[in-house]
C-alpha cells in the first residue's frame, strides 16, 4: 500500500464511495502545492458538519462517507465531554490526521525497506534515567475557586502594560545545553491506561527515545503533558530538520478555543497528568485500525522560560474564554493584552459548543479534577518554535485502548 493512494482514504475511515471521489479529485488535481491531505481537508469541509448535543451526528458523518465503526467510535458516550468541545468534522479530521501521522510513521515498513519488527524495536528504546534536579512551577489556583495565583509568574490586569512585551529585549531564549535525563514517570494513571497494554512482543510503557537538547544539570524544569496517538506525538518531537519539522508546533489547536480569541492559534499543554491521560484515552478510542498505541508527550521546559507567562484568572478568565470559544467574537479592549501573551496560563473550560454559544460569565466555571484546578499552558506557535532547543521531549507509550476498563 502505498502512503497516497486509495487504500490510505480507506484505513482513514472513508466508505468506497467518498474515498473514490476524493482520490479522484486528488488525481486531476495534485500537483507542488496541493497535496494529498490538501484534498482530504477540502472535502470534509464541504460536508455539511454539526455540533449540537441534540443534533444527530451520525447522519452528519455518514453523510461524509464516515464508515460506521468510526463514526461508534466518535460517538461513544464516555467521551461526550471532550467530544461536544468541538464538531463532527473536526474530530473527523482529528482522527485522519493521527492516521496519517501512523502511516508516515510506518512508511517505510509499508513500501517494504525496512522490516516492522525492527522499527518497533527501534523506536521504543527507553530514555535515559540519570537523576536531575526537578522542580515544578507553584499551583496558581486554590481548589475552592479560580483566585489570585499563590507565587505568581506574571500577572497583568487591564490597568497594567501589555505582557506582550515582558519578555521585549531579552534576546534568544534558547541557548545549547548539556544533556539531562527524563524526570520520573508519575507515580498516579488513570484506571483505564493502567489496563491498556500492548500487543505481544512489544514494549509497554516505555519513553520513545525521542530526545532534544536538554536543560542544564540541575537546572529548576516544569513538566509539561498532552495525551495522543504515540505516532502523532513523536512526529512533533523536535529535531534537527526544522525546514521540514514544525517541532511541538504542529500540535497547534486552531480557535476556537479556550485561548484563541481574536483567531489566535495555541498549542496546549497540562501540568496535571490525567487530564493528559482522558486526551490520550480519547485519541485511542478513536482509533479504528488495531495497532495504533495511544501515548502522551512529556516536555521538560526549563522554568525561568516560564517566568513572563501571563495568568489569566477569575473574571477576566471567564469572559476571554467565552470570547475564544465563540466564533468571530469581539475582543473588550481590557482583555486584548491576554490575546498577544506568548504563554497564557488559566483554567481548562469544558462546555460545549452550544453551551459556550448560550453561556453568561455566571455560567463559566473551571474544570475539576478530583477537587483541584488543573491548569492548562497555552504556548503560541512561536515562543515554542524558539524555545525547543532547550527543551527535552518524549513519549511515553500506553499501549491500546481497551474498552470497558
Amino acid at each position: 500500500m502505498y502512503l497516497e493512494s486509495l487504500e490510505t482514504l480507506q484505513y482513514f475511515g472513508f466508505d468506497e464511495p467518498a474515498a473514490t471521489k476524493i482520490w479522484d479529485h486528488y488525481q486531476k488535481y495534485h500537483d507542488n502545492w496541493l497535496t494529498f491531505m490538501d484534498c482530504v481537508y477540502s472535502y470534509i469541509e464541504g460536508c455539511h458538519d454539526t455540533s449540537g448535543r441534540n443534533d444527530d451526528w451520525d447522519k452528519a458523518m455518514k453523510e461524509m462517507g464516515i464508515t460506521k465503526r468510526l463514526r461508534d467510535a466518535i460517538l461513544d458516550p464516555e467521551f461526550d465531554e471532550i467530544r461536544l468541545r468541538q464538531t463532527a468534522a473536526f474530530w473527523v479530521l482529528d482522527t485522519i490526521e493521527d492516521t496519517y501521522a501512523y502511516l508516515s510513521m510506518m512508511s517505510p515498513c509499508i513500501s517494504g525497506n525496512v522490516s516492522f519488527a525492527s522499527f518497533v524495536s527501534d523506536a521504543t528504546s527507553p530514555a535515559p534515567s540519570t537523576a536531575t534536579a526537578e522542580t515544578h512551577v507553584p499551583s496558581i489556583f486554590s481548589e475552592e475557586s479560580v483566585g489570585q495565583p499563590s507565587t505568581p509568574i506574571s500577572t497583568y490586569s487591564g490597568s497594567q502594560q501589555d505582557p506582550a512585551g515582558a519578555s521585549k529585549g531579552k534576546g534568544k531564549r534558547r541557548a545549547k545545553s548539556e544533556a539531562a535525563p527524563a524526570p520520573e514517570k508519575p507515580a498516579e494513571k488513570t484506571a483505564k491506561v493502567e489496563a491498556s497494554s500492548p500487543p505481544s512482543g512489544s514494549k509497554s510503557r516505555e519513553a520513545l527515545s525521542l530526545t532534544t537538547a536538554a536543560p542544564k544539570p540541575q537546572e529548576a524544569v516544569t513538566v509539561l503533558y498532552k495525551g495522543g496517538i504515540s505516532s502523532r506525538l513523536k512526529k512533533a518531537v523536535p529535531d534537527e530538520d526544522t525546514d521540514g519539522n514544525r517541532g511541538l508546533a504542529s500540535l497547534t489547536t486552531k480557535p476556537p478555543s479556550d485561548f484563541g480569541a481574536g483567531a489566535t492559534f495555541r498549542v496546549y499543554f497540562t501540568k496535571d497528568i490525567k487530564v493528559a491521560e482522558m486526551y490520550a484515552n480519547w485519541a485511542g478510542r478513536r482509533s479504528i485500525q488495531e495497532d495504533k498505541h495511544m501515548g502522551i508527550l512529556q516536555v521538560t521546559v526549563p522554568t525561568r522560560l516560564l517566568e513572563n507567562a501571563v495568568q489569566i484568572y477569575g473574571d477576566d478568565w471567564k469572559r476571554f474564554v467565552l470570547c475564544g470559544r465563540r466564533e468571530r467574537a469581539a475582543i473588550p479592549h481590557d482583555l486584548r493584552p491576554y490575546r498577544a501573551a506568548e504563554l497564557l496560563i488559566g483554567p481548562i473550560w469544558t462546555a460545549s459548543i452550544d453551551e459556550a454559544r448560550d453561556a453568561t460569565i455566571e455560567d463559566v466555571q473551571p474544570y475539576k479534577v478530583d477537587g483541584n484546578t488543573p491548569a492548562q499552558f497555552a504556548f503560541t506557535p512561536t515562543m515554542l518554535f524558539e524555545i525547543a532547543e532547550e527543551c527535552r521531549c518524549w513519549v511515553e507509550d500506553y499501549g491500546l485502548w481497551q474498552p470497558g476498563k
